[in-house]
C-alpha cells in the first residue's frame, strides 16, 4: 500500500474495499485511538458524481447521533487526492457472513435485529434522512450490538431535511433484491422505502432467500408488481417462525407503499408486540442479540424448543376449546418442525375437524 498516513490518521492495514472506496485499519497519531478510515478511490476522487456521494455521507452521518449507527470521529470529504471519513471501529461481522457462517437467524435474533435496525432507521428518519441501502453487508453485529454502516447512497427525506432537496433519478442505486419497487423505478421515495428494504433483510436472513428474485432490475420490477413473496413462515426450516412476524413482513414487501407500515415507528411498534408476546426469558432485545452473537447454535437449538413449547400450549388450548381445525394446523406445524414428535400422531384423532373427517373418509373407501 502506497499510502501510509492520511492527515493524522496512521493507516494499518486494510479492512475491505467496496466498489468506489477502500476501509483501513488507522491509528489518529493525535489521540491514539483507533479507526476505521473509509478513502474514495483515487480513480473516482475526480468524479463529480462520486464526490458528491462522499460528502453526502459524511454530512449524514455528521448529523446522525444513535447508538446502532456508524458515529464519525472526523473527515474531509473535499481532499483533492484522498477525500476520508474517520468512523467508529466496529468489531465483529456483518450480517451476511455471520449467517453464512452460522446459518440462518433463529426469530428471537430476527426480532432483536430487527428492532434495533428500526431504531436506528427512526433516528435517521426524523432527521431527515433515508438510508436507502439497507442490505447484509451494511449491517454489523459488534459483541451484540446491531450498528448500521455506509450511507453512501442516503437521500433527502421531507423538505427541512439536511442533505437537501430530494432529487429523482432514472440510475438505479442500491441493491436489487433488497431496494424497493419505487426505488428501482426511479420515484420519489419516503420512510416505507426503508421499511420495504428492512422486511427484505430480515426476510433474506430469516430464510437464506430473497422475497423478489429475477435475473435483472427490470424482470425484478416485473416480479414484484406481478407477484407476492412466499410467506417466511411457508419456506423450508421457517415454521418456527412467528405468523404474525410472517404476516408482517408480507406486509412490508407490497409493491404498493400504501399497504406497507406508513412509518418505521409503526413496523417497530409491531415487531415490539411480537418480541413481547414470544417473552425470551425476560430479556430485551440487546441482551438477545448478545446471547445470539456469543452462541448461534445454542440460540438455535433452545428456540426451536421454544417454538415446539408453544406449538403445544396452543394445541392444548385448542383443544378444549374443540377447535379442531385449529389443532390439525399446529399438529401439522409442529410435524414440520419436529418430525416424529409424539403430538403429531393424535391428528387423526380430531374426527371432527376437516383432517379427521379426511381420514375417516379414506378409511371408508379402502374398508
Amino acid at each position: 500500500m502506497a499510502v501510509t498516513t492520511l492527515g493524522t490518521y496512521e493507516i494499518l492495514r486494510g479492512l475491505g474495499r467496496g466498489a468506489s472506496s477502500s476501509v483501513y485499519l488507522a491509528c489518529d497519531r493525535k489521540t491514539g485511538k483507533y479507526v476505521a478510515l473509509k478513502v474514495l478511490s483515487q480513480e473516482y476522487a475526480s468524479d463529480p458524481s462520486h464526490r458528491r456521494r462522499f460528502q453526502k455521507e459524511a454530512h449524514a452521518i455528521s448529523v446522525l447521533s444513535h447508538p446502532n449507527i456508524v458515529g464519525m470521529h472526523d473527515s474531509d470529504p473535499d481532499d483533492d487526492n484522498k477525500p476520508f471519513l474517520a468512523m467508529d471501529l466496529i468489531g465483529g461481522s456483518d450480517v451476511g457472513s455471520f449467517c453464512r457462517e452460522h446459518g440462518k437467524m433463529p426469530i428471537s435474533a430476527l426480532l432483536a435485529l430487527g428492532i434495533k435496525l428500526s431504531d436506528a432507521l427512526e433516528h435517521a428518519h426524523q432527521s431527515g434522512i433515508l438510508h436507502r441501502d439497507l442490505k447484509p453487508d451494511n449491517v454489523f453485529l459488534d459483541e451484540g450490538r446491531a450498528v448500521l454502516v455506509d450511507f453512501g447512497i442516503a437521500a433527502a427525506c421531507g423538505d427541512d431535511s439536511p442533505l437537501g432537496e430530494q432529487r429523482t433519478t432514472s440510475t438505479v442505486i442500491g441493491t436489487p433484491g433488497f431496494i424497493s419497487p419505487e426505488q428501482l423505478r426511479g420515484r420519489p421515495l419516503d420512510p416505507r422505502a426503508d421499511i420495504f428494504s428492512l422486511a427484505a433483510l430480515l426476510y433474506y436472513l430469516g430464510s437464506d432467500q430473497l422475497p423478489y428474485q429475477a435475473a435483472s432490475p427490470y424482470e425484478l420490477l416485473g416480479v414484484m408488481r406481478e407477484t407476492r413473496p412466499t410467506p417466511i413462515i411457508e419456506l423450508d426450516g421457517c415454521t418456527q417462525l412467528s405468523p404474525s412476524f410472517s404476516r408482517l413482513l408480507q406486509r412490508s414487501l407490497a409493491f404498493d407503499p400504501a399497504i406497507r407500515p406508513s412509518t418505521v415507528t409503526e413496523f417497530r411498534a409491531e415487531l415490539g408486540a411480537i418480541f413481547a408476546e414470544r417473552s425470551f426469558a425476560g430479556k430485551d432485545a440487546t441482551q438477545v442479540l448478545t446471547d445470539y452473537c456469543n452462541d448461534p447454535e445454542t440460540m438455535r437449538t433452545r428456540h426451536s424448543d421454544q417454538a415446539v413449547g408453544l406449538l403445544l400450549k396452543k394445541i392444548g388450548t385448542a383443544v378444549e376449546d374443540d377447535d379442531h381445525d385449529t389443532e390439525d394446523e399446529l399438529r401439522m406445524r409442529l410435524a414440520d418442525l419436529y418430525p416424529g414428535h409424539p403430538e403429531t400422531e393424535l391428528r387423526s384423532h380430531a374426527s371432527g375437524s376437516w383432517f379427521g373427517r379426511l381420514v375417516s373418509a379414506i378409511k371408508s373407501v379402502f374398508a
